[in-house]
């Protein structure tokens, strides 16, 4: 059922590419318009893997391509067909979902022509900026984006020095605005960095508690604290979970 529901979709999506195409519509342009920073999918994929419930996210940048692995729920078909597609959101429902909106994966094509993805029972490259094409399956057992650096209009190079800058300035705060994850990675050929959080009450205060963030880039090792509080928000009926306020205890270096 899977492989029929797969087929048909890249047969829907094959004659929407082919019209646009007739349509001389240029998707390019359009990407480069919502993100002028072609580094900004780095926060798009910590968004999609804290939606995925992932704990632990890293990136590993070799000279032709980015890879990057989180623990989240593996995909279903509808992620693919969510991923895949425009304005198409699994998470369209769930007010408190940071990638909700269905455009953020989208940002990948400022620097790849062809994203891979490896997640559960499904192994696929997407071509034309929606079609999912079938691939041979790896033997990791969690997800795996592959993003090769073969971009129409960048050079590998210039690829690898953007997102090479993003993954350094990451900084240890990224994890205070993220429930799910508590742990990102990344390394490059020159340098690495880690980061880690843990999260405890605070004197029995209920929606308060204690981040405790730890990060190491090479041999330098930083340690901050902060207390974060949490307020209920209601929006048109929603209740949406609101890390609204950080307040810095210490840093320790």
């Amino acid at each position: 059922m899977e492989n029929q529901n797969f087929d048909k979709l890249i047969a829907k999506r094959q004659q929407w590419v082919q019209s646009s195409k007739e349509n001389n519509f240029d998707f390019d342009s359009i990407l480069a318009g919502i993100y002028n920073d072609p580094s900004h999918f780095i926060y798009e994929i910590l968004q999609n893997a804290e939606d995925a419930n992932a704990t632990e996210i890293s990136f590993n940048l070799y000279n032709y391509r980015l890879e990057i692995i989180h623990n989240g729920k593996d995909f279903d078909f509808n992620d693919v067909d969510g991923i895949t597609g425009i304005g198409i959101s699994t998470k369209k429902e769930d007010i408190n979902s940071i990638g909700k909106f269905g455009v953020g994966f989208k940002s990948v094509f400022a620097i790849t022509q062809a994203p891979v993805i490896h997640s559960g029972h499904f192994h696929f490259e997407i071509k034309d900026f929606v079609i999912p094409s079938l691939i041979e399956k790896n033997g990791i057992q969690e997800t795996l984006i592959v993003l090769p650096f073969n971009h129409p209009s960048r050079t590998d190079h210039e690829v690898f020095e953007i997102v090479s800058k993003k993954l350094e300035s990451i900084g240890l705060k990224t994890l205070l605005f993220l429930k799910s994850v508590k742990e990102i990675k990344w390394q490059t050929p020159k340098k690495s960095g880690h980061y880690y959080k843990e999260s405890k009450n605070y004197q029995n205060l209920e929606n308060i508690h204690r981040a405790s963030i730890i990060s190491k880039i090479e041999q330098e090792e930083n340690f901050e604290e902060f207390l974060v509080i949490k307020k209920p928000i209601e929006i048109e009926t929603h209740n949406l979970r609101s890390n609204g306020n950080f307040r810095g205890l210490n840093t320790l270096y």
